[in-house]
């Protein structure tokens, strides 16, 4: 299997923030958005790293396109001050010149962030067990894949079938806030969210 064939969907994992949010209405979306992304940041640098040859990694024949950011120890450390930062410094600017939202008010730092950023990461590392060949689940403990949640016991069905469950997901919610907002506000709620619901 090459890179190419494993590129993770990560839009899909919007999903899981966005529900999230709907749960716990004090959380931030944008946090939750950012958390949930956050893993898949290290997919192309460990494709470029090992493509320009400063690491060699693979496993039982897959590439390893995961390590740090998806293992527990990584998501809740570097994967969280990761998202810490890019929610309060990035997402906002980019709502803004992308889509025209002020997502300012819910990127403002404060320890308020802390939560949906780590409960965005960790669900996505925890999603990714559920179908990844490689779920190096306790790096750096071990590089062993923790391979015990995948759906099926077979990572390729179990991967198109997460996929598709996910893909119909966000886009019941898309079509839900779209409805719902009749288009005026659609990208402030399903970027930023409704204050304080």
């Amino acid at each position: 299997m090459t890179w190419g064939d494993a590129v993770p969907i990560t839009p899909l994992h919007y999903c899981i923030a966005y529900t999230t949010k709907k749960l716990r209405k004090d959380w931030s979306l944008p946090a939750l958005i950012v958390g949930n992304f956050i893993p898949d940041l290290e997919n192309p640098v460990i494709f470029a790293l090992n493509r320009f040859g400063v690491i060699h990694l693979s496993a039982s024949g897959w590439f390893i396109d995961r390590l740090v950011l998806h293992s527990l120890v990584g998501a809740s450390t570097i994967g969280l001050a990761l998202a810490l930062l890019i929610t309060v410094y990035l997402y906002p600017a980019l709502a803004s010149t992308i889509f025209k939202v002020d997502a300012r008010e819910e990127c403002k730092a404060s320890k308020k962030l802390v939560a949906p950023c780590l409960v965005g990461a960790i669900s996505h590392v925890l999603v990714d067990t559920l179908h990844h060949p490689y779920n190096p689940l306790l790096f750096p403990f071990t590089t062993s894949s923790v391979d015990a949640f995948i759906l099926f016991g077979d990572a390729e069905l179990a991967t198109v079938v997460v996929h598709v469950a996910f893909l119909a997901w966000v886009l019941a919610i898309l079509a839900y806030e779209f409805k719902k907002s009749g288009g005026r506000g659609f990208w402030e709620a399903v970027l930023v969210g409704e204050k304080g619901a």
